[in-house]
């Protein structure tokens, strides 16, 4: 997370899995051979005013 902030308002960028590695984490219980993937890339931008 990054952010800025001056009074009366703020700005932050947010994100998560920023390569989107989708390796994956658990294995399923909807067959053999099916495994749960990490979510995928997500970014997100938060004004404060």
């Amino acid at each position: 997370m990054l952010g800025y902030c001056i009074p009366h308002w703020g700005l932050r960028l947010m994100g998560t899995n920023l390569i989107d590695a989708r390796d994956p984490v658990s294995k399923s219980e909807l067959g053999d051979g099916q495994y749960d993937r990490m979510p995928a890339r997500t970014l997100a931008v938060d004004v404060d005013l």
